[in-house]
């Protein structure tokens, strides 16, 4: 039995405690931490103190108490503000200021946490088209990604959108993806956060996953995870459409893809200043 979307959001939530190797994220079995949410297993989860990466992967556990590694899932943790800010700063940055030459080190770890996982759900008969992938922000940005480039599926929350980190290829590809269902995002309408940096990222709100709006957020930035809500059956309440779209300025009105456009023009000049200026972070707290 898969994973519901409320225990999708409780391991995004959980996640963010993998550095600080926090209970819920240690191999074995766990309790959901909401009524009636069930049990599930923690099979791996990985921390790297120098990019700033959190995940895991995760099983659900059937009544009898056997795993069910049919329904794997790999959980990728976002932004986390109070242990790490500055790897995942630079993470964002490298997302916006894409370098070929210099792949996103957090990207390179979430492909080998996904080849875990596909190894995993080999060694016990199952095709590796059934793992899912999900996280939140950030992580929810390392989830389409790896999804795209894995063909797997991704079920993320508010994530950052990873267009600038693909290539042409994909880029070219992910609009099939996104018909299928393949790479879905659900996010909340008054996110502070989410919306406006991927109209920066991409010129769009949702040109790298089919976005399902979840109602607006309890309060600013209208960002979390806790944000969300889930029904007596865990399942996720959602409207059919964006219920406040952005508004124009009648004075000024924004050309997203033209900002867009005039800040790959920036990110090209500022690679250079930006290399050196972690440089010098990295000499410093030494």
């Amino acid at each position: 039995m898969a994973f519901t979307l409320q225990q999708l959001n409780l391991l995004c939530q959980y996640s963010y405690g993998v550095n600080r190797a926090d209970v819920l994220t240690t191999p074995g079995k766990h309790d959901f931490n909401v009524p009636q949410a069930g049990s599930f297993w923690i099979a791996e989860s990985q921390y790297d103190h120098d990019s700033g990466f959190e995940g895991m992967i995760a099983t659900p556990i059937h009544s009898d108490g056997q795993l069910d590694y049919a329904h794997i899932v790999v959980v990728f943790a976002g932004f986390n503000f109070k242990d790490d800010a500055y790897h995942d700063t630079c993470s964002i940055f490298n997302i916006l200021y894409p370098s070929r030459r210099q792949p996103v080190r957090q990207v390179i770890q979430a492909e080998r946490l996904v080849q875990l996982a596909s190894n995993l759900s080999r060694d016990h008969g199952y095709d590796t088209s059934t793992i899912l992938l999900t996280g939140h922000s950030l992580g929810g940005c390392l989830a389409l990604i790896c999804a795209l480039r894995n063909n797997a599926t991704a079920k993320t929350f508010c994530a950052l959108d990873p267009w600038p980190l693909l290539t042409a290829t994909e880029a070219t590809n992910i609009r099939s993806a996104i018909e299928s269902e393949q790479l879905v995002d659900y996010r909340l309408s008054k996110d502070l956060l989410t919306n406006p940096v991927n109209r920066l990222l991409s010129g769009e709100t949702n040109r790298s996953a089919k976005v399902i709006w979840c109602g607006q957020g309890n309060k600013p930035p209208y960002h979390w995870l806790g944000d969300f809500t889930f029904d007596a059956s865990g399942h996720l309440l959602t409207q059919k459409h964006d219920p406040t779209p952005p508004r124009k300025s009648h004075w000024y009105p924004i050309d997203w893809q033209r900002l867009h456009s005039k800040l790959l023009v920036i990110s090209k000049r500022m690679r250079a200043p930006f290399a050196r200026i972690k440089a010098l972070i990295s000499i410093a707290s030494r």
